[in-house]
């Protein structure tokens, strides 16, 4: 494991910072163990937050002491910005990572400022739920989790051949569906329809239900997020924001939603349900 290529994250001893993750993919860390890495550093358990706890969160909820400010950054894409075309083309990926996404990230820091969840991660001002926090700061603190999490949910078109990445669930995640929706492709259906019927803009989420371990599909609207639903977890999202396809698609909803499913990262699915 060559700890060196791990990024910087913020942890919560006052501000200092660490090399911390494997690649750009902080909501992986918890897969893998805190030993080598964190001790060459001495960095303890106890200067970490409980990184199981934040598994599915696209940011790291890592936060400062003292009421600090927490300074938010535009994580990187996981892969490159050409890596998903032609299903999902260069310049869609330009305007939305680089304009939208990164827009989110620098207007919270604006709003954060002078409020009382400035010291808070991302991912816990979004699981405070919309109703609990100022619209602006939710709007742009959800839209950067959603986002983040979006990225993660899709795979290189070049990694998709049996690489570094599958073209299918796995037997055990294809088993999940198989029990939550009765087949594969009556889930896909469902998911597509719900995608694609959604009025305006929101997200279309597969998520697994804490208490019976079953995969349900919801939508949420605008901004809004799944993370502050503590009885489900996500597992994987598609945005259904125009800027996510118009570009590409104009106003073809249905065709950018069947594009998705060939982009589809199934291991990601897989690290965030429990099966």
């Amino acid at each position: 494991m060559d700890c060196k290529k791990w990024p910087t994250v913020v942890t919560r001893d006052g501000g200092a910072t660490y090399a911390a993750q494997e690649s750009q993919l902080l909501s992986r860390m918890w897969r893998y163990p805190r030993s080598a890495c964190w001790k060459e550093r001495g960095i303890s358990n106890a200067n970490i937050n409980d990184l199981t706890a934040h598994q599915q969160f696209g940011l790291a909820g890592f936060v400062l002491k003292n009421n600090q400010k927490m300074s938010y950054t535009l994580e990187p894409l996981p892969f490159p910005q050409d890596a998903l075309a032609p299903l999902v083309s260069a310049e869609t990926l330009d305007f939305h990572y680089n304009k939208h996404h990164a827009g989110y990230v620098a207007k919270l820091n604006t709003l954060i400022t002078s409020s009382d969840l400035k010291s808070l991660s991302i991912s816990e001002i979004v699981a405070k739920g919309p109703a609990n926090v100022p619209a602006g700061i939710y709007n742009c603190a959800a839209q950067t989790y959603n986002h983040t999490f979006y990225w993660n949910s899709l795979a290189p078109v070049a990694t998709r051949q049996g690489i570094t990445n599958s073209t299918a669930p796995s037997e055990k995640l294809l088993a999940l569906i198989t029990k939550s929706f009765g087949s594969f492709d009556a889930f896909k259906a469902k998911f597509s329809d719900v995608a694609a019927g959604h009025f305006g803009s929101g997200w279309a989420w597969l998520v697994q239900d804490k208490a019976s371990g079953l995969l349900k599909i919801v939508d949420t609207h605008d901004a809004v997020s799944v993370l502050h639903d503590s009885s489900v977890k996500p597992i994987l999202v598609c945005d259904v924001w125009e800027h996510a396809y118009y570009i590409d698609y104009r106003n073809a909803r249905p065709k950018y939603v069947e594009s998705w499913w060939g982009l589809v990262n199934w291991k990601f699915a897989e690290a965030n349900a429990t099966l």
